[in-house]
């Protein structure tokens, strides 16, 4: 599965990287700051360099074949913490 997570180089987010690629998921990690991209690959997680506030950035650096249109993903029940724009990007 292609994941995209906000806030992967948190407390939360290094494990949940960590963990995701160890299943063979691969991980895209959302990112405001270029400085941060040598960190999220060494985790595992393929930078996306954008502010998740800014929805014209979102859409624009939005990793290829990322849905999150509820007919073509996964429905199981899961906790997400999202910005109302960037389900739109997909």
């Amino acid at each position: 599965m292609r994941i995209l997570i906000a806030g992967a180089t948190g407390a939360i987010g290094r494990p949940s990287v960590r963990r995701l690629r160890a299943n063979q998921h691969e991980v895209f990690a959302l990112t405001r700051s270029p400085d941060s991209a040598p960190a999220l690959k060494e985790i595992g997680a393929e930078p996306v360099i954008a502010d998740a506030l800014d929805a014209a950035a979102v859409k624009a650096a939005h990793p290829p074949r990322i849905s999150a249109n509820p007919g073509r993903c996964d429905t199981r029940p899961k906790t997400v913490a999202t910005y109302p724009h960037t389900s739109e990007a997909a």
